[in-house]
């Protein structure tokens, strides 16, 4: 699908230009390593004849934990990326996470980059777009790619035609990132070229804390493809007298194999979902010896 263009210094990307390579490390940790890894990269990128915009990181404002390093800090990193852009000859692209940075942001680098948990925020995304750069738009991991259609009127609002849109993947429950291929023509119905971030969009998930797995484990997993999985509700009625050597496992009541042994029917045990097949398995009945299973209601 044609989209519309942007210009970066000499770079034109998209409407059936070159395809562009964005690429540098996350967070800038050294003038040396900073211009060593651009040096490495504009190599690698002429080779290949891709166009290259150098990236990297000031500061990640939004780091998981409190002691994780977050970068060289602004003032530091803006010489950084200002002798980058110098000896290198390439175009810089990095982040601004506060109004307060975008002007002394904006008159160092090519192109400005709004983090994708900041995609919702109206005056954010319009000053930023004011400030007479480039801007690529990162999508929200909670944003549907038809949304960001909102997110590129309120940075059109400007005046800028200049205007980048990133997938960085959607949240696909719990610390799950997946990469959604469908989303890339959706986003290119807003006009502006289409940024894959293919570092970014497929994360496992993260490792859970011990206590949260002891707790998930406490659920069974399904034996068969054919049990379906509606609910984890527990039982509605406690084990009869007819099931006397009924005892708790894994962490909810349920009849024990001895019932099976003894002939006697599942029906003490009425599960309130599917979830809970496990706990009323096919047994025999008491009218007719043959294998049954109870779907209950609840």
């Amino acid at each position: 699908m044609a989209t519309g263009t942007a210009r970066v210094g000499s770079i034109t990307i998209g409407g059936g230009a070159p395809l562009a390579l964005i690429a540098g490390p996350c967070v800038i940790e050294s003038r040396e390593a900073a211009l060593r890894h651009a040096e490495r990269l504009r190599d690698m990128a002429a080779a290949e004849g891709l166009p290259l915009i150098y990236k990297s990181s000031f500061d990640k404002a939004n780091r998981t934990a409190l002691a994780s390093f977050r970068g060289v800090g602004m003032e530091d990193g803006l010489r950084v990326l200002a002798d980058v852009r110098r000896e290198t000859g390439l175009p810089v692209l990095t982040d601004v996470h506060e109004r307060e940075q975008i002007a002394p942001v904006a008159a160092v680098v090519d192109v400005l980059q709004t983090p994708a948990f900041l995609c919702r925020q109206t005056d954010f995304i319009v000053a930023v777009a004011g400030a007479g750069r480039p801007v690529n738009l990162k999508k929200g991991q909670f944003l549907s790619p038809w949304e960001m259609q909102r997110v590129v009127e309120k940075a059109r609002s400007t005046g800028n035609a200049d205007l980048l849109v990133t997938e960085r993947g959607f949240a696909f429950g719990y610390n799950n990132l997946v990469s959604d291929m469908r989303a890339l023509p959706v986003l290119a119905e807003s006009g502006c070229p289409v940024v894959f971030d293919a570092t970014h969009s497929p994360a496992p998930g993260a490792p859970r804390p011990a206590a949260t797995v002891r707790w998930w484990r406490r659920w069974p997993a399904r034996r068969s493809p054919r049990e379906p999985t509606r609910s984890f509700s527990r039982c509605t009625r406690i084990p009869s007298a007819r099931c006397p050597t009924a005892r708790p496992a894994s962490g909810w009541t349920t009849c024990p194999d001895s019932c099976a042994s003894s002939g006697r029917s599942r029906a003490c045990c009425v599960p309130r979902g599917d979830g809970e097949l496990r706990a009323a398995a096919a047994r025999p009945s008491r009218a007719g010896g043959g294998a049954r299973r109870d779907r209950g209601g609840g």
